[in-house]
């Protein structure tokens, strides 16, 4: 075997090693990943809420005077952060897309491949993380809504 015309010798078990560290690796790290968009995004839906809520309580203070219900005064406020996930989903559907192809580009090592398909449940999972997340809120601020007192709220001076 002195002819060079073999660098080395690399049998299937050891690719398939390789291949399932590297996608071990790249699970853990996509769930964490997960975890923390998910984490950012409850935190910047909850202010972005209270803030909306401070800022118009007198609004809020009036329309309950008018008679308006609990839930509806709830809705008021809330349909603009329904519409406005609902923009960022499909904003990030678009952005999700071409990270994907970037990854499964760049990161299989040259002895493999990663599978390029994506199924309606990627994108169902991907939406249901952000819905659920602003409906968790819209019940948190819904009690805070609740409790608002209609006169402190319409006599206080700005």
């Amino acid at each position: 075997m002195a002819t060079g015309a073999v660098k080395g010798i690399n049998q299937n078990v050891n690719n398939q090693r390789t291949i399932d560290n590297i996608m071990g690796s790249l699970n853990r790290v996509m769930i964490i990943l997960i975890g923390l968009a998910a984490l950012l995004a409850l935190v910047v839906i909850y202010n972005l809420s209270n803030i909306n809520i401070e800022e118009r309580m007198r609004e809020l203070s009036t329309i309950k005077v008018l008679g308006f219900y609990d839930q509806e005064v709830t809705l008021y406020i809330y349909r603009e952060t329904v519409i406005l996930s609902v923009i960022g989903i499909l904003l990030g559907y678009l952005v999700g897309i071409g990270l994907h192809r970037f990854i499964i580009l760049s990161l299989p090592p040259a002895n493999a491949m990663f599978d390029p398909t994506m199924t309606l449940t990627n994108f169902i999972v991907s939406a249901l993380i952000p819905a659920v997340i602003t409906a968790g809120v819209a019940m948190a601020m819904h009690r805070k809504i609740r409790s608002v007192d209609m006169l402190d709220a319409l006599s206080s001076v700005d």
